[in-house]
């Protein structure tokens, strides 16, 4: 994922397969299948496949997410 906060959502990362690095508030994890990472409200994070195979992970967000709680940290680039 790109480098972003949620306003007012906490999330947790529930990683279901694969490996990755996962970014929160500029510390990094590495995660597989079983781990989980509770992220806050409004700390910056982001999520890298590091694996051969697909990383696939449930976002559990509370109170639910709302696209407009989503704030993007990263410039988009314009090809």
């Amino acid at each position: 994922t790109q480098l972003h906060y949620l306003n007012g959502i906490n999330e947790t990362y529930i990683i279901i397969e694969g490996e990755g690095e996962v970014e929160v508030d500029e510390s990094f994890y590495l995660v597989s299948t079983g781990d989980q990472v509770a992220i806050p409200a409004g700390v910056s994070q982001r999520i890298t496949s590091l694996g051969q195979n697909d990383l696939r992970f449930y976002c559990l967000c509370v109170p639910r997410f709302l696209p407009d709680a989503y704030v993007n940290l990263e410039e988009d680039t314009v090809d």
